[in-house]
């Protein structure tokens, strides 16, 4: 009679086991997810602290858009078009958690790695990505993946084995192609239905990104080429990462947080304990991170306060014409001036002097 009762709670158990699902809402679509090990991970603790990590960082401070923006969103949405697109199960997984090793405030990591240096070089390798594997094991996550047969090594975002999530520039990828359509999207340059016409023209074949519509190519482009120039490269995204970077060393440097709390924590808990600090060099960084917008004018090497060296992100995309692939800008004159310009002026050094 045990024997019985207990071969029915297992056949229980593993009927709730292989129902259990998730229903992941993007602007892009929805989508039921049942593979246990995606279930698990969307559900997991650091997964969900991205909740609390907003895409632009210290920037969702001082440069409002239409709708919020979070690495869970960004990254919930990597993991609807790589499924969309028919990618495998790794390369889902990796997708869903390439952004789960950002800090606080998302890229204040690499401005902590940059002050080191005399100037700000956006081009570095991102500091999340060098440490991705080492954080990722200190997470709930690394105990998911082994308890579906996968190691953190298998799933490595940077590990070369994924060719739909992660390519060189200028090309698309998952990725790239998320941060921008949303990046867009919540500025108000494009709507979801356009958002729609976009992905419908866009293809993926042997490991390749493609569009069969240059209209539609050269509105993904112009949105890349747009918030490289306007937000990613511009003077308040460098100056309010960097004072917020110097805060948060003066921070541990009085014992007022840790290292810990930074790799860890989220964004306005963090944001919350800096402000609340009676420390002065703190709260000078602090205002100065949250004006950036208002106080930092062009200036020449020697007057200068900061100086940066942009990281161009702008696509040019594939397009397929007569069963060959060409570049946007070999089809497009007036695109590829622009293209041109806007490469130029990011990657030139620039110089700024704070007026507070």
């Amino acid at each position: 009679m045990r024997s019985r009762f207990m071969q029915i709670c297992l056949l229980l158990s593993l009927s709730i086991f292989s129902f259990a699902q998730e229903t992941v809402d993007t602007i892009y679509g929805s989508c039921v997810v049942t593979e246990p090990v995606l279930c698990a991970l969307i559900n997991s603790d650091a997964f969900n602290r991205l909740k609390g990590i907003n895409q632009y960082g210290i920037v969702h401070y001082i440069h409002e858009g239409k709708v919020p923006y979070t690495r869970h969103t960004h990254s919930l949405g990597v993991f609807f078009l790589l499924r969309h697109y028919g990618a495998s199960l790794k390369e889902q997984v990796a997708g869903l958690l390439h952004d789960v090793s950002h800090t606080v405030f998302s890229h204040v990591g690499d401005h902590l790695k940059n002050s080191a240096h005399a100037v700000i070089d956006q081009t570095r390798e991102a500091y999340q990505d060098e440490e991705h594997l080492w954080l990722l094991a200190q997470t709930d996550i690394a105990s998911i993946l082994a308890e579906h047969g996968l190691s953190l090594e298998s799933i490595n975002h940077k590990g070369g084995d994924f060719a739909m999530l992660e390519d060189e520039l200028p090309n698309i990828c998952a990725d790239r192609l998320e941060y921008n359509l949303y990046g867009a999207f919540v500025e108000g340059w494009l709507e979801q239905e356009e958002i729609s016409e976009i992905l419908d023209a866009l293809h993926y074949e042997d490991e390749t990104w493609f569009f069969d519509d240059p209209v539609q190519a050269k509105k993904l482009a112009d949105a890349s080429i747009r918030l490289c120039t306007d937000i990613f490269a511009s003077s308040y995204n460098a100056g309010s990462y960097s004072m917020t970077a110097q805060a948060l060393m003066r921070a541990v440097d009085i014992k007022l947080i840790s290292y810990q709390d930074i790799l860890f924590g989220t964004d306005d808990a963090m944001l919350a304990q800096l402000l609340s600090s009676d420390d002065t060099m703190i709260a000078s960084y602090m205002e100065k991170a949250l004006r950036a917008k208002s106080i930092y004018v062009a200036s020449d090497a020697q007057s200068s306060d900061l100086s940066y060296i942009g990281k161009f992100r702008g696509i040019n995309p594939w397009i397929r014409v007569d069963d060959c692939l060409v570049r946007l800008t070999e089809c497009d004159a007036e695109f590829n001036a622009r293209y041109q310009a806007a490469r130029a002026y990011v990657c030139a050094r620039h110089y700024y002097r704070c007026v507070v």
